[in-house]
């Protein structure tokens, strides 16, 4: 009986993105707009009250998470 191995990839942690975000990035940005469409979509500020919110937060994510190793908004999730 011989010892089985196989061969494993060597980056484990390697991070999922989606269009310059991580997958949780993304969730919670469209987690937000598809709120804000639900309460203020039939508003005359649709723009003002959906869309800018949306993307200031995605700005603030994309810019506030740069030459960070960790993943701001999971640790945000974990320990609060």
């Amino acid at each position: 009986m011989g010892l089985k191995s196989t061969s494993v990839a060597k980056c484990l942690d390697k991070r999922l993105l989606l269009f310059g975000f991580e997958v949780m990035d993304v969730l919670a940005i469209f987690l937000t707009l598809s709120t804000l469409n639900l309460i203020f979509g039939q508003t005359s500020f649709k723009i003002a009250l959906v869309w800018l919110p949306t993307l200031i937060l995605a700005a603030i994510l994309h810019f506030g998470k740069r030459g960070n190793l960790t993943t701001t908004l999971s640790i945000g999730f974990a320990f609060k």
